[in-house]
């Protein structure tokens, strides 16, 4: 089923892509408005780009060139659209990976005791992950610059960028500290959210193990609750959590948009919220070309890990 996803997901977005309002003549010629440049340069713009082709024969000639893994050149500044990607994609991927990291590592141990634990702190763990969940990433983003970052409350942490001036002449352990020092607020904008899902969903799952009856079978055996809830229940409560991995990785690989403007960092997010912006059509098709791969690689993966899982889907797959 990937093939004729991947033809779907992207014959949609040219389509979507081409019919929105826009041009990216406006772009090439700085005019402020398409009738102030000469017939003469709209017609060679548009032949130089294939924009005078029909959509159809416009989208066999990308897909023929992507065959090829060639994204063609984007209307912006006519660099290589993978020249453009191979740049930002890095920036992005470590940002998602640090932030799936340290969700995972914060919100698995905290699902896991808010199933087998009651009590006042458990509530408490709730409440704070539900208030989490509920507050968007760009308010959160301008509230952390504001207390960290500004010079008004406290100024911890770099204001923009992944780097400061001066980093090529810095010692690697120079370097290593820059960089941790400008990922903090980022990387804790694009976890807070995934933290709380994940936390609940492991809950939700832990909840409906520990009630089945091979659960109570080892408890009546008189093994220890560790034992009971780390080596038999954990296991078979972690598969809504690896389903929700799939998901999560190519969202964050796209969909940080926001949080990637606000705090200056050139990845994927921004250089897709500038290609939409200047209809920069080459560059759109690669970044979602790139992000619907992650996905149905993402989705193929959490399938594998499935059967790395549970025993018993490896047995079913087998058969």
């Amino acid at each position: 089923m990937m093939i004729p996803t991947f033809f779907g997901i992207t014959l949609l977005t040219f389509a979507i892509g081409h019919l929105a309002p826009g041009d990216p003549l406006l772009i090439e010629t700085d005019s402020p408005l398409p009738g102030s440049a000469s017939q003469e340069t709209i017609d060679r713009f548009r032949q130089a780009h294939g924009l005078d082709l029909p959509l159809y024969v416009q989208y066999g000639r990308w897909l023929s060139k992507v065959v090829r893994l060639d994204f063609g050149h984007s209307t912006q500044d006519h660099r290589p659209v993978t020249e453009k990607i191979a740049e930002s994609l890095p920036k992005t991927l470590l940002l998602s990976t640090l932030a799936l990291f340290f969700a995972y590592l914060v919100a698995v141990p905290i699902g896991v005791y808010s199933a087998v634990r009651k009590g006042w702190l458990e509530r408490a763990v709730t409440v704070a992950l539900f208030a989490l969940y509920s507050m968007p990433s760009f308010w959160v983003a301008v509230m952390l610059l504001l207390a960290f970052s500004s010079g008004r409350a406290l100024d911890w942490f770099p204001l923009q960028g992944l780097t400061s001036e001066g980093f090529a002449a810095m010692g690697l352990a120079a370097k290593l500290s820059d960089l941790a020092w400008h990922l903090v607020l980022p990387v804790f904008c694009l976890s807070y959210a995934s933290l709380a899902s994940v936390s609940r969903y492991m809950r939700t799952g832990m909840l409906e193990v520990i009630r089945q009856d091979y659960i109570r079978t080892a408890r009546a055996k008189g093994l220890s609750e560790r034992t009971v809830v780390f080596r038999h229940a954990f296991r078979n409560s972690i598969i809504p959590v690896v389903t929700l991995l799939g998901l999560m990785l190519p969202h964050l690989v796209g969909g940080s948009v926001i949080v990637e403007r606000i705090f200056g960092i050139q990845g994927m997010g921004l250089l897709a919220f500038d290609a939409i912006f200047h209809r920069d059509y080459p560059m759109v098709m690669g970044v979602t070309t790139l992000v619907a791969l992650f996905t149905m690689a993402s989705v193929l993966l959490s399938d594998v890990l499935y059967a790395v899982v549970d025993p018993r889907i490896r047995v079913e797959v087998a058969s």
